[in-house]
């Protein structure tokens, strides 16, 4: 990816943002890591956690660190996963936790980036990425009503079919608990879309938010796929393939996806000092 632009002129672009608007921007993604943890925090609490809020959010910022050298949200996951299962009722119902909250978000995701499509500009997109979006969307909602049906073709004692047919099952059946988890993500992809606004005028650049609305999803989606380091490559690339759809140059929409990553890194970095001032790490 970086073979493609001048890594010099990236970063030219970059110093030139306006630094009253990245820390607005870093405010705001903060907020949304927040408001992540909550979430997590309302699901945990409906299988038997009682962890604070506090707590959850100190977790939560401890797994972005993670996450910083580790692909996709593995090192987020895995560490929400060992921390919260320290506590009962265990580490199977912490990952169930961690997987529906991902789920949920991953969902919501989708929709957000068909609904933007379908009312706001979307440049000149190709047919074919606008029909895989919604394809993608009408899949995840499929699944998401057919999960627990579809445990039961699993072998019996697989470690999936006891995800799906038990350990995700009070998530399903408990309508109060999803609306409110459905609408936190929305609050949490809002918070992220509005920060993407606002590191685009910090950069100078034109960019409807009805399309940072489509492009955002696509991008996370990119960055969670398993092959790289922290979505490196991946995440630019969905910048730089995305952005000159709406008149953008490359350099300027590299110069966007690394300031993106800066702000989350920052926050991945006040989670590692979290972990250094922990009284003692969870055990494997």
């Amino acid at each position: 990816m970086f073979g493609r632009v001048g890594l010099g002129d990236v970063f030219e672009i970059c110093l030139r943002a306006r630094p009253e608007l990245v820390a607005l921007a870093l405010l705001l993604h903060s907020g949304g890591q927040v408001v992540s943890a909550l979430r997590w925090r309302l699901l945990a609490r409906s299988v038997g956690f009682t962890t604070s809020a506090m707590e959850c959010i100190r977790i939560y910022f401890i797994g972005m660190f993670f996450g910083l050298a580790i692909p996709s949200t593995l090192g987020a996951d895995g560490t929400r996963t060992l921390y919260l299962g320290r506590e009962q009722p265990g580490q199977a119902r912490a990952l169930s936790s961690v997987v529906f909250d991902r789920w949920v978000g991953l969902v919501t995701l989708v929709g957000v980036a068909v609904l933007a499509l379908l009312v706001g500009p979307s440049g000149d997109l190709p047919t074919g990425l606008v029909t895989a979006i919604v394809g993608a969307g009408v899949l995840l909602l499929a699944g998401w009503q057919l999960a627990s049906p579809a445990a039961r073709l699993l072998p019996e004692g697989s470690l999936l079919r006891r995800l799906l047919a038990e350990d995700l099952k009070p998530y399903f059946e408990d309508r109060p608990l999803l609306l409110r988890a459905v609408g936190l993500s929305c609050l949490v992809h809002g918070l992220q879309i509005v920060t993407q606004k606002v590191l685009t005028e910090a950069l100078g650049l034109s960019v409807p938010l009805g399309f940072i609305a489509i492009y955002h999803p696509l991008v996370v989606l990119a960055s969670a796929v398993p092959i790289t380091i922290g979505g490196f490559g991946l995440r630019e690339a969905a910048y730089a393939y995305l952005l000159p759809h709406v008149g953008i140059a490359t350099d300027d929409a590299v110069a966007l996806a690394l300031l993106w990553w800066a702000i989350g890194a920052i926050g991945g970095l006040g989670g590692g000092l979290l972990y250094a001032t922990s009284a003692a790490p969870p055990k494997t």
